[in-house]
């Protein structure tokens, strides 16, 4: 990827509250840290905070990167507290915000609209390689959105 991308791109892991100590979710917390030492440009970890847990906090967890905080007022400012139907195989017993990942983007682009580009994982996302030459590898499309997994309505 090229320079003047990367600078004008955030490259986001999404996380809450059991990440924060490497005892408890060490896969978690490992990939926060292993994201932040490559030192993007604009690297940031999108915190479901439950706890009342200040930016400041939740980065001195995981060794110091960006920080953006959200919780359930987020979700109902925005009008993205949506019930799951009962019948969705995948997501009838979860929470929406981790079930509508598509909100969880949102939040952090109306909270940080200025990039061009954004990049979105969860913190159960394994890679093993150079992370800035995956993204290389997409420096050139065009489109607006990609996405590896989505459903569809029935």
């Amino acid at each position: 990827m090229s320079i003047d991308k990367l600078n004008n791109t955030a490259v986001v892991i999404c996380s809450y509250h059991r990440t924060l100590d490497p005892k408890t979710n060490t896969d978690g917390h490992n990939t926060i840290r292993t994201f932040h030492n490559e030192n993007f440009p604009n690297f940031y970890v999108l915190f479901d905070d439950h706890h009342g847990h200040s930016e400041e906090y939740v980065s001195e967890k995981y060794g110091g990167p960006n920080v953006c905080v959200y919780d359930d007022s987020d979700f109902e400012e925005n009008g993205f507290n949506k019930p799951i139907h009962p019948h969705h195989f995948w997501g009838s017993h979860q929470n929406p915000k981790y079930f509508y990942a598509h909100f969880r983007m949102l939040t952090f682009y109306l909270k940080n609209p200025n990039y061009e580009y954004y990049w979105f994982f969860d913190d159960d996302v394994k890679f093993e390689g150079d992370l800035k030459g995956f993204l290389s590898n997409y420096s050139d499309v065009d489109d607006d959105f990609l996405v590896i997994q989505a459903f569809k309505k029935k």
